[in-house]
């Protein structure tokens, strides 16, 4: 029997695992048939998809799949039953049409709208869409998916708003969120937060998805001048309540565990827009900043 890892790109692309599980598959991205005749590296035993097809047709069915959310966060064991990765079938929006028919394993394992939170000491980068596991690694994430202590709830993504009035998230800015973090992350230096700040290191992390033992930091950043720690949360697929929530309780715990002496913790969050709701929240949390961002789009005439 074989252990394998596939990555799950949620929340990049919101929806993705609650589709997996509903259709009973794992899939991988990598595009339509003509687009990898246009793009023959791709193939190559080294390329992306070269790599992942040759260790999907090594599988065998009863061999364990753990799927590696964005995050840290794993979701439920699958137990392998056939490959259909010479087909493309899309499942979300036209991509993800390489697919891997699985089974899901529902004993001593999250419900399907939670997943597993990784402790900080377990945690290890899966980089390649498709990781072969050691035994000793499977049975790691294997108690962990065991743990009720490590679940945690999926956001959820709505068509609608909810049930007390407030706007539910919408997946084109869901997405476009995931890639603002990064830009704001690679452009850390020339982003105005009123204030000159840098992006915290140390020897194991980056300030950018900074992990704690209660999940991962957007964005961790200090004062260069007064070496304040700052937590720094964009809004996500997430209600104003819950991102006020979450920015405060990850302040408490920098405050806890990385604030020494009279070093003192702010938060900032950033979102689209600004809501009544979040106006208020943050009017009794002098601590936290709330900044707003734009993105500009424009086409220029050339012929």
């Amino acid at each position: 029997m074989n252990y394998w890892a596939i990555i799950c790109e949620e929340p990049e692309c919101p929806g993705l695992w609650n589709k997996w599980q509903q259709e009973n598959v794992v899939t991988i991205s990598f595009g339509t048939p003509e687009y990898l005749e246009g793009h023959p590296e791709l193939r190559s035993p080294t390329g992306a998809y070269g790599f992942a097809e040759h260790l999907i047709k090594q599988m065998q069915p009863g061999d364990h799949i753990i799927p590696f959310l964005k995050q840290n966060r794993i979701g439920r064991l699958a137990t392998f039953r056939r490959q259909r990765i010479d087909e493309w079938v899309p499942i979300w929006r036209g991509d993800h049409g390489r697919r891997i028919e699985v089974v899901w394993q529902t004993d001593n394992m999250p419900p399907p709208e939670k997943v597993a939170l990784i402790p900080l000491e377990l945690r290890k980068p899966i980089r390649r869409t498709m990781t072969r596991l050691s035994p000793e690694r499977f049975e790691e994430l294997l108690q962990v998916l065991a743990n009720p202590d490590d679940w945690q709830d999926l956001p959820v993504v709505r068509e609608s708003t909810d049930e007390e009035g407030e706007e539910a998230p919408d997946e084109a800015r869901f997405v476009l969120e995931a890639h603002l973090e990064e830009f704001i992350a690679a452009n850390f230096a020339r982003v105005n937060f009123g204030r000159r700040l840098e992006l915290y290191q140390d020897e194991d992390n980056t300030g950018r998805q900074f992990p704690t033992s209660i999940g991962s930091i957007d964005l961790l950043a200090r004062d260069v001048e007064s070496r304040e720690l700052i937590v720094i949360e964009l809004k996500k697929n997430r209600t104003d309540d819950a991102v006020v929530g979450q920015v405060l309780r990850y302040m408490g715990w920098i405050g806890e565990h990385m604030a020494q002496g009279d070093r003192s913790v702010s938060g900032i969050i950033i979102v689209p827009e600004v809501s009544g709701r979040l106006k208020y929240a943050l009017k009794m949390v002098p601590n936290v900043r709330l900044f707003t961002y734009s993105v500009s789009f424009g086409l220029s005439p050339v012929i």
